[in-house]
């Protein structure tokens, strides 16, 4: 065998080797410009040096575009499978506190401040409250009052037209009453309940709570889970309004260092990386193995 035939190939495939890597290299090196005095030299910085802002907008509108828009995210996060993990957290949370002697205060507090933690609940308070008192007043005492002895009335079969006339009359009368004494004290009566029914709630040991309303609890879960899926599906464009994730992701690239972009880059596209350094020598091999061949 001729060795001397090899050797056209070999220095095909070096070249080859060598020039795709070189290539590879220049991508991110250098990572500064340098200069001659006030002339820059050319291919200084590299290429993704040099278009390192272009890059970062280009993947953040890609990224806000087609991978993290208002659809995508509403069916991620309104999926069965989401709706299945915020399910079976709920449930994980009810059952790891089975056995909990803390109260629901405590536990409030564990996860906030105290301060804030008596704001939510102050605040949840007063509009329970209001809640309350404004279904109250709506209501209309005189007539439920009267509705509900006519019927009894009539179920024990006494009733007359007289007598009916008197019970719409009478029972009117006391409701016009009753309907102006909820108006006046309502308010300070419902605050008093209400305060009085958080804090016995609120001092109530977890363990105790839970065996409580036990039986409660699944359906709960589930209202949970529901309210989560449909403030999710409301909301995802709202929130995604407020948060510009093109300019995030735009942001986080550009203050990324040029080697902390480079190993990112050569992390996710390594293996392809090598590929065309090894393509390019296996073509520098065989360019070099016909060139004599041909004669050329």
């Amino acid at each position: 065998m001729d060795w001397k035939m090899l050797i056209a190939p070999a220095v095909g495939g070096l070249i080859g080797y060598l020039t795709n890597y070189i290539a590879i290299k220049m991508l991110f090196h250098p990572h500064k410009a340098h200069y001659v005095g006030k002339w820059r030299i050319p291919l200084t910085p590299g290429l993704i040096p040099k278009e390192q802002g272009n890059i970062a907008r280009s993947i953040g509108e890609v990224i806000s575009r087609e991978l993290l828009n208002e659809e995508t995210l509403r069916q991620v996060l309104t999926s069965e499978e989401t709706a299945g993990k915020v399910r079976s957290a709920l449930i994980g949370l009810v059952e790891e506190n089975r056995e909990n002697e803390s109260s629901l205060r405590d536990l409030i507090v564990s996860v906030s401040s105290e301060e804030a933690a008596e704001r939510s609940v102050s605040s949840a308070c007063e509009k329970l409250s209001a809640v309350i008192t404004e279904r109250l007043c709506s209501v209309d005492f005189g007539e439920a009052i009267s509705n509900g002895v006519k019927k009894k009335v009539i179920a024990e079969g006494h009733s007359s037209r007289f007598r009916l006339g008197v019970i719409d009359t009478f029972y009117g009368s006391i409701g016009s009453m009753v309907n102006k004494t909820v108006a006046k004290y309502a308010d300070s009566i419902v605050e008093d309940l209400v305060d009085d029914e958080t804090g016995k709630l609120l001092d109530l040991k977890l363990s105790e709570l839970i065996k409580k309303y036990d039986e409660k609890i699944p359906g709960w879960i589930e209202q949970a889970v529901g309210l989560y899926v449909s403030a999710v599906d409301a909301n995802t464009g709202r929130i995604l309004a407020g948060v510009n994730i093109q300019k995030i992701v735009e942001d986080k690239i550009n203050g990324l260092e040029i080697r902390e972009l480079e190993k990112l880059i050569l992390g996710l596209a390594k293996t392809e990386l090598n590929a065309i350094v090894y393509l390019g020598a296996l073509l520098g091999f065989i360019m070099g193995w016909i060139t004599p061949l041909l004669g050329v």
